[in-house]
C-alpha cells in the first residue's frame, strides 16, 4: 500500500487508517457498527488532473497511468463509489475491519 511516489507521511497515514478501522470494528461490533477502509489505486479524478503537467497531452498521460495498473486502465470515481455502496449495503452486513483495495490489482 503506497502512493505513486515516496511520500512516507502519506503512506503512514494510509497504513494507520487500516489499523484504526480494525480497532473501531472490534470495539463496536457488539453494537452492530461496522468500520472498513477503501484504498483506491490510480483513480482518474479532477483532483488528480490538477497536478498533471499541462505540457503533457492528456491521452499520453492516461496511457502512462493505465500502464501502471495490471488491469490495464485507471480506476474511476464510480469504481470507488461502487465499493463504498457495497460496504454500506446489507450484502456486506458481516464485513467489518477490512481494507478494500480498489486498485485494479496493483497491490496484488
Amino acid at each position: 500500500m503506497s502512493g505513486p511516489y515516496s511520500y512516507p507521511s502519506y503512506e503512514a497515514s494510509k497504513a494507520a487508517l487500516g489499523r484504526f478501522a480494525r480497532s473501531v470494528a472490534r470495539e463496536n461490533a457488539p453494537h452492530g457498527i461496522r468500520a472498513n477502509v477503501i484504498l483506491p489505486g490510480v483513480i482518474d479524478t479532477p483532483h488528480v488532473r490538477r497536478f498533471i503537467d499541462a505540457e503533457t497531452p492528456p491521452e499520453a498521460l492516461d496511457r502512462k497511468r493505465a500502464a501502471l495498473v495490471p488491469m490495464g486502465r485507471q480506476g474511476t470515481a464510480w469504481d470507488v463509489a461502487n465499493a463504498a455502496l457495497y460496504l454500506a449495503s446489507d450484502e456486506a452486513a458481516f464485513v467489518s475491519g477490512i481494507e478494500l483495495r480498489v486498485d485494479g490489482a496493483m497491490s496484488a
